[in-house]
């Protein structure tokens, strides 16, 4: 059974970001990916599933669709646990026409 948590369709916007190397220190200067960030509090307990992306590009969509297994990092630099989450990302070029059911 699929849930919706009633954010469906709820867009956020990105810069175009070409680096393909990653690196988890914060404090360090290097390029980095860019990594969507879910933030969940569980418990009274805030947890983060940080998930890096791979380039992102301009004028496109991407659809990303989450499920949570297990509790999340305690820090956004911080990866999470394998297994803790099963991600599916889905990039559409803007020229593709979609249509929302949700509406």
């Amino acid at each position: 059974m699929e849930e919706s948590s009633g954010y469906d369709g709820i867009g956020m916007y990105a810069l175009p970001n070409p680096c393909t190397a990653d690196t988890w220190s914060y404090t360090s200067t290097t390029e980095r990916k860019t990594r969507f960030v879910l933030v969940a509090s569980l418990n009274g307990k805030v947890c983060y599933y940080p998930i890096p992306l791979d380039p992102i590009g301009s004028n496109r969509s991407y659809d990303i669709k989450l499920k949570l297994y297990n509790t999340g990092s305690s820090d956004p630099e911080t990866p999470v646990s394998k297994g803790s989450l099963e991600s599916s990302i889905n990039v559409i070029d803007w020229n593709t026409h979609i249509e929302d059911t949700n509406i």
